[in-house]
């Protein structure tokens, strides 16, 4: 079977996986899915836009890790394609959101120095605010563990980490 064949499947089952899973949840959606060549792309639309509440990014990274699990089991988990599941908008809202915050809070520090540490974010998200700033002169990104979450912390290149020199600045001679 060749590739192509294989993934247009692949983006069939994870489509009936994620509707099921949906009404196991009571929540009705219109669900497509397709492959783009790179990902299953789902696009889910519920029609009650509040069914998840205030925190729609976390059950949007659940599902969607969900339903590639289920579907690797189904599948075997050998070469299963990545999921990319966007549920009534929300992931392309937050990425327009987050690199409009990363743009503003690097732009501040970019001024001022120092850094700023952001709010608790899924893996995905703290993706977006790296890749927004990753060549962006002058600031750095890193993630950091907190009792709330994982963060990212966006830092002037300049200031020194606790214990050492910034890693985009050459050491001192002799060192």
């Amino acid at each position: 079977m060749d590739h192509k064949c294989m993934t247009e499947e692949t983006a069939a089952l994870i489509k009936e996986i994620l509707e099921k899973m949906l009404a196991h949840l009571s929540v009705r959606a219109s669900v497509d899915a397709v492959w783009d060549g790179t990902a299953v792309r789902i696009e889910a639309v519920t029609e009650d836009p509040a069914a998840f509440g205030r925190n729609e990014s976390g059950v949007l990274e659940a599902l969607q890790y969900l339903a590639q699990r289920i579907a690797g089991r189904k599948l075997g988990d050998g070469g299963l394609p990545p999921v990319v599941l966007d549920l009534n908008g929300c992931r392309k809202r937050r990425e327009i959101e987050l690199g409009r915050l990363a743009e503003e809070v690097s732009g501040r520090i970019g001024v001022t120095g120092g850094s700023e540490l952001l709010q608790p974010m899924t893996s995905w998200e703290r993706k977006i605010v790296h890749v927004a700033l990753r060549d962006k002169a002058g600031i750095e990104t890193r993630s950091e563990d907190s009792r709330e979450g994982r963060r990212v912390r966006i830092r002037s290149w300049q200031q020194a980490p606790p214990g050492g020199m910034p890693h985009d600045l050459p050491s001192p001679a002799g060192e």
